[in-house]
């Protein structure tokens, strides 16, 4: 009997601090709070065009060092920096919501790719998979920026 009281009464503060959560107010300085968002989508975007590189310049050049492993090595402290600069900006914009800064991260990067790939590859982000993917991504996006 104790273990079930117990266990309702957990419920009901987790519906409680769900109810207070959607009715959280806004930062008090949204114009710092913007420049924040701003500047971490920023860092993001950067950090996703690095990643990209690292990744598949290897099937996109020819060229020996380029092709390497040299590349990524070269490449994973500005990128991790960057990714970490942008999260200390998003997680600040958002008043501490871990889930927003990864699903906002997560956005960017996925409409990063298409058009690297695109320009470096070839491959046409034309397809209907590819476009609906990116209509999604876009909408994420401003689902976390939006009701932040």
């Amino acid at each position: 009997m104790q273990r079930s009281k117990t266990i309702a009464l957990n419920f009901k503060n987790l519906l409680i601090r769900a109810f207070k959560a959607l009715n959280k107010k806004p930062s008090p300085k949204p114009q710092k709070r913007d420049k924040n968002m701003l500047i971490g989508c920023l860092l993001f975007a950067t950090g996703y065009i690095l990643s990209w590189f690292s990744l598949n310049a290897q099937f996109a050049f020819k060229s020996a060092i380029i092709s390497s492993a040299a590349l990524p090595i070269l490449l994973s402290i500005p990128m991790t920096l960057l990714f970490w600069y942008g999260s200390s900006y998003v997680f600040a914009a958002t008043g501490g919501l871990l889930w927003t800064k990864r699903l906002i991260a997560f956005g960017i990067g996925y409409l990063i790719f298409p058009g690297l790939t695109w320009a470096f590859m070839s491959e046409s982000p034309f397809t209907i998979k590819t476009m609906i993917s990116m209509v999604l991504a876009i909408a994420i996006v401003l689902i976390q920026v939006m009701w932040t």
